[in-house]
């Protein structure tokens, strides 16, 4: 924010360390961290698998949560959609996804902020052969969620989930994969995805980048 009669500042507040069992954690790659809308708890997902809390104002640091479903895993990567969602990669091909809500009460007039983050059931990006997923970006549109990682040097996973409605009873989810070799052989080294999930946007160790669209998800 910046004010409409004053220069801007900046300046640093301090520094923080997350809570976590057995001290300090190496933070996970990609972005990893954020804070609650006041600013009172902040976060973040470690490369061991845990999601580290630390008050911002002076107070206990809520306690440490695992990740689910990482079976000894890594995180290797971590992707922000927005909104306080994130899609979380592991060392075997598993993908997850985070909503990091928080709840709010006033006692007294004083208000505490206590985090509640909502894990999904993990599922396997690459069911073949379990590799790592180096780099993630994903999308959560209207019409079904999309994420892509990398599993190769050169070659990405395209996860898309689409959300059957029913007339009567509870919808199903239909879930579909395929596997895309960026052209030239050449090491990928960053991934983007618009916010419709309609362009997927691939830069390349050679500074080049390479467009899909993804508006017909069976044929990019």
């Amino acid at each position: 924010m910046y004010p409409l009669f004053k220069k801007p500042v900046a300046a640093r507040v301090g520094s923080y360390v997350p809570s976590a069992v057995g001290g300090p954690q190496n933070p996970a790659p990609g972005r990893s961290i954020g804070m609650d809308e006041y600013r009172e708890v902040g976060y973040e997902l470690t490369r061991s698998g845990t999601l580290a809390f630390v008050s911002l104002t002076g107070g206990p640091s809520p306690s440490t949560v695992a990740v689910p479903g990482l079976e000894g895993a890594e995180v290797t990567a971590v992707a922000d959609v927005g909104k306080g969602r994130y899609v979380i990669g592991s060392s075997n091909g598993r993908v997850t996804s985070l909503e990091m809500r928080f709840d709010v009460a006033f006692d007294d007039g004083k208000r505490t902020v206590a985090p509640r983050p909502v894990f999904a059931e993990p599922s396997l990006l690459d069911p073949d052969g379990k590799r790592p997923l180096l780099r993630l970006t994903a999308a959560m549109p209207e019409s079904g969620a999309v994420t892509v990682a990398q599993v190769g040097p050169a070659e990405l996973t395209i996860q898309s989930v689409v959300e059957k409605k029913a007339l009567i009873g509870a919808g199903r989810k239909e879930e579909s994969r395929q596997t895309l070799r960026v052209p030239g052989a050449v090491e990928v080294t960053a991934l983007a995805l618009d916010g419709r999930a309609e362009d997927l946007f691939v830069g390349t160790a050679t500074g080049r980048v390479v467009r899909y669209d993804l508006r017909d998800r069976d044929n990019p």
